[in-house]
C-alpha cells in the first residue's frame, strides 16, 4: 500500500475478529477421507489473510474501527 502512494489507510469495516472465511477455518469444513487429501493440503498451504493484511499495513498508518 504504500508503495503505491497511500499515506493513510482507513477501514470502515470492523477488523476485531478473524477472518470467519480464512483457509484454517474452511479446513475445518473438508470431509474426512482420501479423497479430500489434496484440499486439505492446499487449504494448509495458503497464507493466513489476516497475516497478509497485517504485512501490507506494515509501515503505513492505518485506521481501523469495531462496532
Amino acid at each position: 500500500m504504500k508503495t503505491q502512494g497511500a499515506s493513510v489507510v482507513v477501514f470502515v469495516t470492523p477488523l476485531d475478529k478473524a477472518d470467519p472465511a480464512s483457509p484454517k477455518n474452511l479446513l475445518a469444513l473438508v470431509p474426512p477421507g482420501p479423497s479430500y487429501d489434496a484440499s486439505r493440503a492446499m487449504l494448509e498451504r495458503m497464507p493466513s489473510p489476516d497475516e497478509a493484511l497485517a504485512s501490507a499495513l506494515g509501515g503505513v498508518k492505518a485506521v481501523t474501527g469495531s462496532l
